[in-house]
This record gives structure tokens, sequence and C-alpha cells, in this order.
């Protein structure tokens, strides 16, 4: 695909997110479950990375192989860990400039196609993080992008790479064989309706459905071994939810707003806002699907087969399966389907009134820039917000210390993998921190507890407060001079 003029205000806006997700990798502390994966899972054996000898959720088979690689050339450090997922949010960029080249020729649309894809802060961190999650996105926005070229123009390779990059997101992330399930039967549906339309011959319908077939048992392959592993011991807990209306959606728009309140609305409003905005556009879609003049009814008739197609598998896996609902950083998986989705439909509507349209999709752009303006940080990412303060708390702690001294350190359960990557990474040897565990340890009498205020450590005569973080929401608590002196004495 060749680039000209127009499209440097697309590659400009790429390069400003890219930059942000590299600045967010670099500045913000890694947080709970990249630990465990950085210094655990990433560092097990490649089989027991594939095929899930402790079935942990934490284990992202792809992403802990890639990271497994970069730490073995380069050590385990911060950024090392993250450089494979920010690899793959520039896969994630270049494939968003793709699609929009392909979906409109308005050098404008375009670029607010391509917001449209990166207009969720809450996915956006998902870029800068050492999880799957970031690099199944990516992967998955690179399937749609050839679903789009299959649908253009049938061809065997297209279909290869479509679901070939369906199954890396699946190997990303297991949730995301939800996806492959819904482009798997969205790729059946349009192999049929091109055989009926003679645009492909029975020799080819059979190669078409042999592809599939093949691949879909490759990725069966794969991950039915993992997946038994994570139900036997009920891996899925962490997920449950109730239906994909009251859950999925609600959790999508609450993450979208960043714990941003612009305007109070009530879940059962997000529900009826998120329904008729969905339902506009598949109804449009599924009109279309007969009216073959132009690329972009294609494009929206596809866009809205494939997002009906996996709704459809998520629900009948939660039937039949009784695997929960999407919900939290799980429901990111409609992010691109949803964002295909609208855009489509803004190309649709353009082809008619282009000058509304160009208005419209700009005071859209202009929203969802000034929302990602507000949103953007260096602290924290919004999913482990808890993290932000590890690198305070460390120089704290180093400043305060005498030379040569060791320093104790217990945490509350959620803070200890973060403080343990740094101690185990950067060699802390003066920094003495209490293993993982997850009972109230108030009593143990370790020199500094960090904690969160609400575990009301400030009641036990032993401790007191010396320094608060974020109101007082995260303290550092230290023993009283006398129990320190005495267990030096010791």
């Amino acid at each position: 695909m060749k680039y000209n003029f127009k499209d440097i205000g697309l590659i400009g806006i790429a390069v400003l997110f890219f930059c942000g997700f590299i600045m967010k990798a670099y500045y913000i502390p890694i947080t709970f479950d990249e630990s465990r994966t950085c210094l655990y899972y990433s560092q097990l054996p490649i089989h027991s990375i594939i095929f899930y000898d402790n079935p942990w959720p934490t284990n992202h088979v792809l992403n802990s192989l890639v990271i497994k690689l970069f730490t073995n050339i380069w050590g385990i450090s911060q950024m090392v860990c993250r450089i494979p997922t920010l690899l793959f949010s520039f896969i994630y960029l270049v494939y968003c400039i793709k699609i929009s080249k392909i979906m409109c020729n308005n050098g404008f649309i375009r670029i607010s196609i391509f917001i449209i894809f990166l207009c969720n802060p809450y996915v956006n961190d998902f870029f800068s993080l050492a999880r799957g999650y970031g690099m199944a996105i990516s992967l998955m926005m690179t399937s749609i992008y050839y679903l789009v070229r299959f649908i253009i123009t049938p061809k065997y390779a297209l279909i290869v790479y479509s679901l070939g990059f369906s199954f890396l997101a699946v190997e990303s992330n297991f949730t995301w064989l939800v996806y492959f399930g819904g482009l798997t039967l969205c790729m059946g549906l349009a192999i049929l309706y091109f055989y009926k339309l003679d645009k492909i011959n029975k020799e080819q319908l059979v190669k078409f459905v042999l592809i599939e077939f093949l691949i879909t048992i490759v990725t069966l392959a794969f991950i039915i071994l993992p997946i038994i592993k994570m139900s036997s011991t009920d891996q899925f807990q962490y997920w449950k939810g109730d239906s994909f209306f009251n859950v999925t959606l609600v959790s999508m728009f609450n993450n979208f707003m960043y714990s941003r309140s612009y305007i109070k609305i009530a879940p059962e409003d997000i529900m009826l806002i998120w329904s008729v905005l969905i339902s506009i556009c598949l109804t449009i879609g599924f009109r279309l699907i007969k009216n073959n003049k132009s690329n972009e009814f294609s494009i929206l008739s596809i866009a809205s087969i494939l997002f009906i197609c996996t709704l459809i598998v998520n629900i009948s896996q939660h039937i039949i399966l009784h695997t929960p609902y999407l919900i939290g950083r799980t429901a990111i998986l409609y992010h691109p389907l949803v964002s295909f989705l609208l855009s489509a439909t803004i190309c649709f509507f353009y082809n008619f009134y282009s000058r509304i349209v160009i208005k419209i999709a700009g005071i859209i752009s202009f929203l969802i820039i000034i929302h990602l303006s507000l949103n953007f940080n260096l602290k924290y990412f919004a999913e482990w917000w808890f993290d932000k303060n590890t690198f305070e708390v460390i120089n704290f702690l180093k400043e305060n210390k005498k030379p040569g001294e060791v320093v104790e350190l217990n945490t509350h359960w959620m803070f200890q993998p973060s403080f343990n990557f740094y101690k185990t990474t950067q060699h802390l040897d003066w920094l003495k921190l209490q293993s993982d565990h997850h009972e109230n340890q108030k009593d143990s009498l370790w020199t500094y507890y960090y904690t969160f205020n609400e575990e009301d450590i400030k009641m036990k005569p032993e401790y007191h407060l010396i320094k608060g973080f974020e109101g007082n929401s995260r303290v550092i608590y230290m023993l009283n001079d006398s129990l320190i002196i005495a267990k030096k004495a010791k």
C-alpha cells in the first residue's frame, strides 16, 4: 500500500501515540501481574509456557515467550519486559492506518477513523504493559485488516493471514478465542455468500473451507490443554459476569471514561446508548449485505456480521460451557469490533452526506482528543492504579536509610509483586522484603509497613505514620524506635 502527502497527518498522529506508549512504559512502575509474568512465567521452559504446566491466567503464552526471548538476550528489566508489547503497539498503529485507507478515500475521514480506533485511554494502557492484551488487540486489528482485504478480493493468502493472526491473538490471550470463533463463523458465511454470487467456484469454495478447518484444528491443538487445565482449577472465576449487556457494555463504558465523570449516567442509560448505536450500525450493515456497489457497503456489512458472530460465540460459550461474560480488561476484546463497526458506518454515510459527515466526524474526533488528553498520565495504569507509588516508596526508603543498613519492608499483598520486581532486577540488597502473602501482617513488627489506610494499622501502638501518598490513601508506617532498638539488640 502506497502512502502519499495526504497520509502525513495519519503518520504524525501515529508517531505521537507511539511516543506516548513508550513514555508510559518507561515512567510507570511495573504492575502486579507484570511482575509475575516477567519474573516467573516468562522464565519457565518453553513447553511449560505453551501447555500451561502451571495453569494460571497470568501466563499469556505469546507474551511470555517473547519476553523470555528478550530477557535471555538483554536480562530482566522494566523496559526489556515491556518492549515486546511496544513493538506490537506499533503493528496496531500501522494496521489502523492501513484499514482507514481502505475504508475511505477522504483524508479527514481517515484521520477520524484512526482516532476512533485509538479513542480509549483504558485500552491504550495495554500497549505499554508487559501483558498479552496489547499483543492480542494488535494481532486482532491485523486479522480484521486482512478480513477486509479478503472481502474485497477473495484470495487464499488473505484468509490464511486473517485466521493466522487471529490464532496468534488467541496465543497472546485466551480471551480472544471468542474473536477467533466469531471470525471463523463470519469468514464461513462470507465464503458461502461469495459462492452464491459466483465470485468463487466450487473448487475455491472447498479450498477456502479446508483452510478454515485446518487453522481451526491447529488453534484447538494449542489451546485445548491449557483451557482444560484452567477450567479444572476454576481459573475463570476472575471474570464472572451475569450478562453481556449488564456487564460487558457497562464495563466497556466505565473503562473508557477512565474514572472521569463528565456527566452522571446510570448503568441502564449506558446500556441504552450502546444498544441504540450498535443497533443502528447493524441494521444498516445487514440491509447492505446484498449490495456490492462499493467497498464501503461491503465493509459495513462485514463489520456488522463480524460483530454479531463474535457476540453469538460469546453468548453460546457462556450458555454451553458456563464461561463468564467478558468484564473489565477482558472486555477490551470488543473495542476494535465496535470501532470497526462505527467507522464503517461513518464511511457509509459519507457517500451520501459528505459535508455533514465530515462535520460530525470532526466533532467526534475533537471530543476524543480532549478526552485522551485529559486522561493521559505518566503515573499509573488504570487497571493497576494501586502500584503508582512504588518508585516513590523505594526512593523514600533509600534516602532515609543509614549507610550499610538493611531496610525491612512489609507491604499489603497487592503491592508486594511490584516491589519484588525491582528488588530482584535492580539487585536492591539493602532491601529486605516480606514474602508474598494474603494474610494481614500488622503484627509482624517489620521496620516499615506500606499499605492502604483502610487496613487501619495506625491503631496499633507499635507503629506510627511517617508518610502518606495520594491524600493518605496509601501510607507508610514505621515501627516505634524502642522496638527497633530492641530488635537490633537481639
